[in-house]
């Protein structure tokens, strides 16, 4: 047990929806997300010696923040000076819940996490902006542009004759990415890189940074062959290698898998669905 003292679990999931509405004026698209981010973190008992009473006294804390967005996002090609630009803006609602439990090693059960739970509707901002001249990108967006900060139920649990606090603050913060790429017809590499650290929960190291670069090789508008790399610059942590394929057979549906590395105990795997009607 003293081993898991101070680690933590997480584990996050999403997803999101995105319908075009056709005109002559802007480009406009409806949008849907929601995604979920989860950690589980053991609060060990003080050790007197006695394993048994020791994990009898120690608790399993969890925290949640689950955030749904409904937003539309509206863009716009300029020329300026000769130079040729996109502009875009997504005011989206934000529906906030937050979720926290604590129990002892012997009650702690997934159903559990739900226990104190909280809820708050925001409105927030994401925009963007491009250069483009020839096969030659370069950008910025900025994302959660009205930075809040969420706080969790908190109090005391009694746990095997102990109590244990707890309660979290959650951050959605301002997030600004630069990116630069070039686009050929049969090829494409692309670099994008926080400007900022990403704070998320106040009580953990969860500081995130990315740097991310990928590649991608269009075979005959058929098959496409990607690799990248990304790394979270914010901490201490190995980069991670990708690598995946596509398949747009008649540009009739698209259908990508891939797969990462970080190291033996870090992989993953993704599989994504397209249509287009």
């Amino acid at each position: 047990m003293q081993a898991l003292d101070g680690t933590q679990a997480k584990v996050d999931f999403g997803g999101a929806v995105a319908f075009g509405l056709p005109n002559r004026f802007v480009a406009a698209n409806v949008f849907g997300k929601a995604y979920v981010e989860n950690v589980a973190t053991p609060d060990i008992a003080p050790d007197q010696g006695d394993p048994v009473t020791q994990a009898q006294k120690t608790a399993i804390k969890t925290a949640s923040v689950a955030v749904t967005e409904l937003g539309i996002s509206l863009a716009k090609y300029q020329t300026l000076l000769g130079q040729h630009f996109s502009f875009g803006i997504s005011p989206k609602l934000q529906r906030i819940y937050t979720y926290t439990s604590v129990n002892s090693l012997q009650d702690f059960k997934f159903d559990n996490i739900r226990e104190d739970s909280t809820g708050e509707t925001a409105f927030n901002l994401d925009a963007g902006a491009l250069w483009f001249h020839g096969p030659f990108r370069a950008g910025i967006s900025a994302r959660n542009m009205l930075s809040r900060t969420i706080d969790t139920k908190s109090g005391f649990v009694t746990v095997g004759g102990r109590d244990v606090a707890y309660g979290y603050q959650y951050q959605l913060q301002p997030l600004y990415t630069v990116g630069a790429g070039f686009i050929a017809d049969y090829f494409q590499l692309s670099v994008d890189y926080d400007l900022n650290k990403e704070k998320k929960f106040t009580q953990f190291d969860d500081d995130v940074q990315m740097f991310r670069a990928g590649i991608e090789v269009d075979l005959v508008r058929q098959i496409q062959l990607r690799g990248g790399y990304h790394k979270n610059l914010a901490r201490d942590s190995e980069g991670t290698l990708t690598a995946g394929i596509g398949l747009s057979p008649l540009n009739l549906f698209e259908l990508s898998v891939a797969a990462s590395y970080t190291s033996p105990q870090a992989m993953g795997a993704s599989v994504n669905f397209l249509a287009t009607y």
